[in-house]
């Protein structure tokens, strides 16, 4: 079926004929179908990937740098160790603070990013199933906000003076004996208010009246419940939280008497060696450290546990959400995992036991296509209890072991060989695989034709059809090429010409598949007696995926993931076939993770980012959802205010093949002789179409010909020294172009002797040899 066999499994093999002297609008026609075919081959040969792309609305950063994701398993300070105002310009903006001698203090504000990771498993409240998530899970890990003066600065003349910290405004308290070089107490400004004494006024749903004691004591009346307070103090009245920050209370008659309050004003205490104090509370899993020289506070250390606080917390899933406890002004939040674990972009492998004597494979290739099929059985090789061959062959005692298992070998049921290797015999419904670069194929062969010189074969993935191989002769020796998905070709040998033929693959042949994203697995080990092993390997980092990727102390994340096939000769419950073991290379909770789901399942997420599920009971599979790129951690640090979303989409990326320019004249076509052709237009105007139909019919001779008329077209297919020729010519130019739309838009079948006739670009019927004249 259009585009094969022009442009199939990854390869083009294509020339578009036009007439010297034809219409314009045949011309055209070509340029279409040439787009056409180009569209196709670019569709077959990209890598699918995914792309994260993240919106922030408000101030919020990645846990990243330029040149550092964050993958799984990394700590996270280990990637990006600290925040500072160039993540948060608003958060942690730096300022100037001036004392009490008018002298300005500069100071700076950092976060120092919590020293743990974003791991796969079951997390501490034992969810149903295992998740991605950030670890808090100990006493061990934390985050520290830091208050940094350049400048060493003495905090006991700071009273009444404003500062600015993580995104919120304070106030120092306006008593000497709360600020020490071990201890400071601010005040949120949150409402100020001034009050002449002996007036009331109304804030924020609150009747609030003062009346001046004296210069430093002033009665505080809130919703009619009285206190007697002290420039200040803070604490609550009538269940509002009030700071007195100023008493005016002069001697002097005539002069003003008033109160300067803060309404809703938390009062903030940081003391060296204590935990953080908000009004009158503790806040468990906090302390605070000073550093101090010469009587002089340089830095206060906020150091935050989160897995202490009154309220645990232990983990964060993806789209949860952390706000911290002491400034109440930043958030931490696990956005994203890309690509998802089951994203579409992701590769798909699954290998399963199909019947009881094999296995197979199901996988999509460089080249789009998918594949399924088996490709192992039993072998004659024993093995014993831990996979240990027997001596010689055969089952031993004498240490030995006993005769448990046997080994798998390459092969498509109990008849056919699957052939991994060059120069080797392939019989007729055989199977080979080739390989050129990451491009790799699974062909059958349908047919050796001794008498014709020609070998049959089909690539078994999706939307194939079979082609044919020409050979230089009929004779041991004689040599054909095959056109691989990539452009190049493998070289097909006859081995034997007698009642049983045999050819061989003498070079591009292989023991590995790669697939669409460039993970490769390596067969070589699953094929006894050659080797007893009875693996397959999934390689993460190849030369083929999306990249070299290490994690922030430089080690490569990729691993192997191996699958053990066995056969229980004597039976089992169950298919005898078994998916044995899942074994992720590496070290548990560091390379990979794995936790069990429900009675018979087990899942599996490697550094990498790769997913893997073993299902099951008795008859296991094992599905693989592989990245091209290793899996990026979006963890993000921001204002509470921030809102921060994701979406993951599949793009196609990579080196896709282009197609070039393949129209040429049919005065040239002798220069295209080795390729499949469109020939485009009718025998009037287009000698290549003459040569098809018999001779250069115009008119009423066309009709006559092909029984094609005015407002109406011919597709047909023909051979032409051995490949194929497809002709799409209408009774005049306009029919011409509506065969052309009809062949892009709708499509045909391009075996040989196939023909429509069509009526407009979207109709047409089939000829059979009933309605057919020459045509």
């Amino acid at each position: 079926t259009y585009p094969a066999p022009f442009v199939e499994n990854g390869a083009a093999n294509v020339a578009i004929v036009v007439g010297s002297n034809a219409a314009l609008s045949d011309a055209v026609a070509a340029t279409s179908i040439s787009s056409d075919l180009a569209s196709a081959l670019a569709a077959q040969t990209a890598t699918g990937g995914s792309t994260s792309t993240t919106t922030v609305s408000g101030e919020a950063k990645a846990v990243e740098t330029s040149s550092q994701p964050l993958y799984l398993g990394d700590y996270m300070n280990g990637t990006k160790e600290t925040f500072s105002k160039d993540q948060l310009p608003t958060v942690l903006a730096s300022g100037k603070v001036t004392d009490d001698d008018g002298k300005e203090y500069t100071y700076e504000l950092k976060l120092d990013v919590p020293n743990t990771k974003v791991i796969y498993g079951e997390t501490p409240d034992n969810l149903a199933e295992p998740v991605v998530y950030v670890d808090f899970d100990g006493t061990s890990i934390n985050y520290d906000f830091k208050i940094i003066f350049p400048t060493a600065v003495n905090t006991t003349k700071l009273t009444d003076e404003a500062i600015t910290l993580f995104g919120k405004d304070y106030v120092f308290s306006g008593s000497t004996s709360d600020l020490t070089t071990s201890k400071v107490v601010l005040f949120e400004k949150s409402t100020p208010v001034t009050i002449n004494d002996g007036e009331s006024t109304e804030v924020e749903g609150h009747t609030i009246s003062v009346a001046v004691e004296d210069q430093n004591t002033a009665t505080i009346t809130v919703d009619g419940v009285s206190e007697s307070k002290t420039e200040g103090w803070s604490g609550k009245i009538n269940g509002v939280d009030i700071y007195v920050k100023n008493v005016v209370g002069p001697n002097v008659a005539g002069s003003s008497r008033l109160v300067e309050l803060y309404l809703n004003s938390n009062k903030l205490t940081l003391e060296n060696g204590q935990e953080v104090t908000i009004g009158s509370e503790d806040i468990d899993g906090t302390s605070v450290s000073f550093t101090t020289s010469s009587g002089k506070v340089s830095e206060i250390d906020i150091t935050v546990t989160p897995y202490s606080l009154d309220d645990s917390i232990k983990y964060l899933k993806k789209g949860d959400t952390f706000t911290d406890p002491v400034f109440g002004s930043v958030k931490f939040e696990l956005v994203s995992l890309t690509p998802e674990l089951e994203a579409d972009a992701r590769d798909y492998i699954v290998l399963r036991p199909s019947g009881e004597k094999k296995a197979s494979i199901k996988f999509t290739n460089k080249a789009g296509k998918e594949y399924e099929l088996d490709i192992l059985r039993p072998s004659n090789v024993p093995l014993n209890a831990t996979y240990g061959q027997m001596l010689n062959g055969t089952a031993q005692g004498n240490g030995y072991g006993t005769w448990t298992y046997n080994a798998t070998e390459l092969g498509v049921g109990d008849n056919y060989d699957l052939i991994v290797s060059t120069n080797t015999d392939i019989n007729e419904s055989d199977y080979f695989i080739t390989c050129s670069n990451e491009y790799t194929q699974i062909w059958k062969v349908k047919d050796i034709d001794v008498n014709d010189g020609e070998v049959r074969v089909e690539d078994q993935g999706s939307g194939s059809s079979s082609v044919t191989v020409t050979l230089s002769g009929s004779t041991v020796g004689s040599t054909g090429t095959l056109s691989l998905a990539d452009g190049s070709s493998a070289t097909l040998n006859l081995t034997n010409n007698g009642t049983a033929p045999t050819i061989a693959v003498t070079d591009d042949a292989c023991s590995y598949l790669y697939t669409k994203n460039g993970a490769k697995i390596y067969l070589g080990y699953a094929n006894a007696p050659s080797s007893n092993l009875s693996q397959i390997i999934i390689e993460e980092e190849t030369e083929y995926n999306g990249g070299s990727f290490t994690d922030n102390a430089g080690n490569t994340l990729g691993k192997n993931i191996t699958i053990r096939f066995t056969y229980y000769p004597t039976g089992r419950s169950g298919k005898d076939m078994e998916l044995k073991t899942v074994t992720i290379g590496g070290t548990e909770n560091s390379d990979y993770w794995s936790d069990d789901v429900g009675d018979y399942d087990y899942y599996y997420l490697t550094k990498y980012g790769t997913f893997v599920k073993r299902t099951g009971d008795t008859d296991k599979q094992v599905e693989i959802y592989y990245p091209e790129d290793a899996a990026k951690v979006g963890f993000y640090i921001g204002e509470v205010s921030a809102t921060i979303s994701t979406t993951n989409a599949t793009t196609t990326s990579g080196t896709a093949a282009k197609l070039g320019s393949v129209t040429v004249y049919d005065t040239e076509v002798s220069s295209v002789a080795d390729k499949n052709l469109i020939v485009v237009g009718g025998s009037c105007v287009n000698s290549v179409a003459a040569e098809l139909l018999g001779g250069a019919f115009c008119g009423a001779d066309f009709t006559a010909a092909t029984g094609i008329g005015a407002g109406e077209a011919l597709i047909k297919s023909f051979d032409r020294n051995g490949k194929v020729a497809l002709l799409v010519a209408g009774y005049n130019a306009a029919d011409t172009t509506n065969a052309a739309k009809y062949l892009i838009n709708v499509g045909v079948d391009t075996t040989v002797g196939t023909a429509m006739k069509v009526t407009s670009a979207t109709e047409a019927t089939a000829i059979t040899s009933s309605t057919a004249s020459t045509a």
